[in-house]
């Protein structure tokens, strides 16, 4: 299973009208940060998508001081 086919099935959990609005509104973000880093979280009663924002070898973890 891949990273798409996982999300599709998070997803799956809500109403097809939330469903269609998440995706919508990925698609906008995605169009808006467009070399960001997805990182989803399922938790048992939400669905998180983060975006990060790759600069150079930044990684999610990376804390700059």
């Amino acid at each position: 299973m891949d990273a798409q086919e996982q999300f599709e099935g998070f997803l799956s959990k809500y109403e097809p009208g939330v469903a269609a609005e998440a995706k919508k509104s990925l698609a906008k973000l995605r169009k808006l940060i467009p070399n960001a880093i997805e990182m989803v979280y399922d938790n048992y009663s939400a669905l998180l998508v983060g975006f990060v924002l790759a600069c150079g070898q930044a990684r999610p973890s990376y804390r700059s001081r």
